[in-house]
């Protein structure tokens, strides 16, 4: 792909993510089969568990 191609679909993606900002987005790949990816806005919106610490690292 050139460049033009990469920037080209980068916005097309975007421009759909705005759009439709509650709608799942798959990758698929020529053939039509799914392709896996690591879901990082999943990922962003999960809140940490809390962190443990005893007493010899500070904790009550």
């Amino acid at each position: 792909m050139k460049n033009k191609a990469i920037t080209r679909q980068r916005l097309i993606i975007e421009t759909l993510e705005q759009v439709l900002p509650k709608a799942k987005i798959y990758i698929m790949n020529d053939n039509g089969e799914t392709v896996k990816y690591l879901p990082l806005q999943q990922l962003e919106n999960q809140t940490p568990p809390p962190v443990e610490t005893t007493k010899e690292e500070g904790g009550n």
